[in-house]
């Protein structure tokens, strides 16, 4: 398991411990005024955290390797994700009190426009107050009218569809361990891939990690565009597709397109080359 689980989950999954969910940890932790703050200057904040990423990627190896590992603790106390399958997303779904549909302000920072794939969520319900922060610092107004509260039933066929434009779901923390909300993401518009480009670790793999079974696989090459992380290549020589499990984050999203269904998760602990694979 990723060390969240150890040191956040007693040894199990982190993100499906009730307590990381809890308002009285939101209320403790402050996370309604780190929010605002992380909202308000995000665009700010990405641009010198991006070419801070930049500079360090020219110093020395050692230096670099410094820097990015002080950069790594503070993030995995402020903010930092894993990746989920689908089933988790699912699981985590089902304990929710509260979801709310939230613009997303990784494309907003790098597209300039808006995208709803980003989900916040409590098992209690949210506080007006909390939640009006939220829209000012994603609106910069006090208009309500873009948050959308929704249940557990209007949320999973979302994310299915999101697997089908080939998303990656991510689960946050904001003042770790309070889980904040969970994301939809690709390379060229979320700032934690852009980082992962960088070497910037900001995200854990699954717990999970992607067989194939090639005597399944027919070539048909449909998953080869879902997949992130460049786990998935085609072998000309047998023409089947071969799964790189050093490579793989777990996502999952490369299983629904395959039409012999070769593609599954297994638990990463149970792989031998992948298991001790947390970035």
């Amino acid at each position: 398991m990723c060390e969240f689980c150890l040191k956040h989950g007693e040894g199990k999954k982190w993100y499906l411990r009730a307590e990381n969910f809890a308002t009285d940890m939101m209320t403790d932790l402050r996370v309604k005024d780190t929010a605002v703050k992380f909202g308000t200057n995000f665009n700010n904040l990405m641009n010198k955290s991006l070419k801070a990423a930049d500079f360090v990627n020219r110093m020395p190896w050692f230096l670099k390797e410094f820097a990015f590992e002080i950069h790594e603790m503070w993030q995995k106390q402020m903010h930092y994700g894993q990746v989920l399958p689908i089933e988790d997303v699912d699981r985590i779904m089902k304990m929710m009190g509260s979801i709310v549909r939230l613009p997303c302000l990784c494309r907003r920072y790098t597209t300039g426009s808006e995208g709803r794939y980003c989900f916040g969520i409590t098992l209690d319900p949210l506080k007006t107050d909390y939640a009006e922060s939220m829209d000012k610092t994603f609106y910069g107004g006090p208009d309500l009218h873009g948050l959308e509260y929704m249940k557990y039933d209007e949320v999973m066929p979302l994310f299915a569809g999101f697997e089908k434009e080939g998303l990656v779901h991510t689960v946050w923390t904001l003042k770790t361990p309070f889980v904040v909300g969970i994301c939809n993401c690709d390379l060229p518009t979320c700032t934690a891939f852009q980082f992962k480009s960088r070497n910037l670790r900001v995200m854990f793999r699954a717990e999970y990690v992607a067989v194939l079974d090639s005597h399944k696989c027919v070539g048909c090459k449909a998953c080869l565009p879902k997949c992130h992380f460049d786990a998935l290549q085609f072998n000309e020589l047998n023409k089947k597709v071969v799964l790189d499990p050093v490579k793989c984050y777990g996502c999952g999203i490369c299983r629904p397109v395959c039409p012999k269904g070769a593609i599954e998760l297994i638990d990463r602990r149970d792989h031998i080359d992948a298991k001790d694979l947390w970035y």
